[in-house]
């Protein structure tokens, strides 16, 4: 027997979830309810003319195409909230191109297939030069493909759990990422002042170094990429236990944090101003001789980040 759970719908509901609900229709009901993205569709634009949050209620959705935001909204999940990406369009889950205002937190993201390019919360302006002050937390990401057809490195081509585009003043933050080949977790390009931090791009295994097996570690192209982001905060993130997969034998991860700037003239453009402090990067096998890497930053401090037991793949 399968018990429903309903919640209070609209935004004079009771019990704490005044606003819009979204329920999966099985074991939770809401404002809007169904097994697909059809609902976040419908719950989106309501948010967005109501200024009501919304709250995803517990369940199970599959989406066979991306959910555009458009607009400022606050969206949390509550208890479990599984989305299971079944498609292959560049953007996976939530596509942000709202100017400002969004906070996603607290929905769980799983994919079992290698896309090329998919990213599966992408933040980008639909107009303008800035995506101000977006809000992406405790959220878990989970790639589960143990091929990668048609990944290319270094070509801009692997999937992305997060993906922050001309950012300004952002906040991703306690994010727990789950990587495998041709993917990296979280990918910013063209911001200033963003800050990223106390996330985890990790294997899913409870195996401590110096214990922790070739078989338990999660592959992964990057762990944490950032291009042309200036004035950036990289503290406190765990990058851990990456860098061959179990159904195979080669290294797959080239680089664990990699922070680059394009080459410019320094009398146009000062580039860096980073701030990179009390990350750790532990237990990774990588197939370059640079599991951290900073390109071409002219301003800098970093200070206090921990790097222990890494090494090179032979």
């Amino acid at each position: 027997m399968t018990v429903k759970t309903i919640y209070a719908r609209g935004p004079q509901g009771a019990g704490g979830f005044g606003g819009i609900t979204i329920g999966d229709g099985v074991t939770t009901e809401g404002t809007y309810n169904g097994q697909t993205q059809a609902p976040f569709v419908s719950a989106v634009a309501a948010a967005i003319a109501s200024g009501f949050p919304i709250v995803v209620l517990p369940g199970s959705y599959t989406f066979t195409e991306p959910v555009e935001i458009a607009g400022p909204i606050d969206m949390r999940g509550f208890g479990e909230v599984l989305i299971t990406v079944n498609h292959t369009e560049s953007v996976g889950v939530f596509d942000v191109t709202a100017n400002s205002g969004v906070l996603i937190e607290g929905i769980k993201i799983i994919s079992s297939t290698f896309v090329a390019s998919q990213e599966h919360i992408k933040i980008r302006p639909l107009s303008g030069t800035t995506s101000l002050g977006h809000k992406i937390r405790n959220n878990t990401i989970t790639f589960n493909h143990f091929v990668a057809s048609g990944f290319s490195a270094g070509t801009g081509n692997e999937m992305r759990g997060i993906s922050l585009t001309r950012g300004m003043g952002c906040d991703i933050a306690n994010n727990w990422i789950y990587p495998s080949l041709g993917s990296t977790g979280i990918y910013g390009t063209l911001g200033s002042r963003n800050h990223y931090h106390n996330n985890h791009v990790t294997n899913l295994v409870n195996a401590n170094l110096p214990n922790t097996s070739d078989a338990s570690r999660r592959a992964a192209y990057r762990g944490i990429h950032l291009k042309d982001e200036g004035s950036l905060f990289l503290y406190s993130n765990d990058v851990a236990n990456l860098g061959l997969i179990a159904a195979g034998t080669d290294y797959q991860i080239t680089n664990a944090i990699y922070i680059e700037f394009s080459d410019v003239s320094p009398l146009v453009d000062e580039l860096g101003h980073i701030k990179v402090y009390d990350n750790t990067v532990e237990d990774c096998l990588s197939s370059t001789d640079s599991v951290c890497v900073v390109r071409g930053a002219r301003w800098g401090q970093l200070d206090n980040n921990f790097n222990c037991f890494n090494g090179i793949a032979d």
